[in-house]
């Protein structure tokens, strides 16, 4: 066993320490605007999540995940809507990927429980704003919004029992 190195602080991962700047900035920034989002931390993340309700009626998941040790943030809208069994899947999937095509900078999907969820990815290595990353989270709430109503309307549309 080697110790020499026994007394000296372990050097932190310089993009942890990064990232740890980031998560604190952003906390900052949340305070002062006195936005009440719950903080949760794993061993790959810490995430800021907050649960609203849309105008149309939409009650996604709204997360806001710093993925250790990168430099980048994940955002979440997750669970806008539950696409019914009934339903068929290629009318949704082709709303979704005109949604997709409408908004360049998320990604819509449906997930394996059948809810319809809205991501992206930012990369903060040219650089590091607090508003703009809570901004990028209000663009994709208020998407939600309008995924949740085209998706309430096209379920009336093909649903067999209409």
């Amino acid at each position: 066993m080697d110790d020499r190195n026994m007394n000296e602080p372990e050097q932190e991962n310089p993009a942890m320490e990064l990232q740890k700047q980031h998560v604190q900035a952003f906390q900052q920034f949340l305070a002062e605007k006195q936005l009440g989002l719950e903080t949760l931390e794993s061993d790959t993340h810490v995430a800021f999540r907050t649960l609203e309700k849309t105008p149309h009626g939409a009650e996604p998941e709204m997360i806001i995940a710093f993925r250790k040790p990168s430099t980048d943030v994940e955002l979440y809208a997750r669970a806008i809507i539950r696409v019914p069994d009934h339903v068929e899947d290629l009318p949704v999937l082709n709303a979704l990927n005109d949604f997709n095509q409408e908004f360049k900078y998320f990604n819509v999907i449906l997930d394996s429980d059948r809810d319809v969820t809205i991501s992206s990815t930012l990369d903060l290595d040219h650089g590091f704003n607090p508003a703009a990353i809570f901004g990028h989270s209000v663009m994709m709430f208020q998407a939600s919004d309008e995924v949740y109503d085209y998706m309430t309307k096209l379920f009336v549309q093909i649903s067999p029992e209409a």
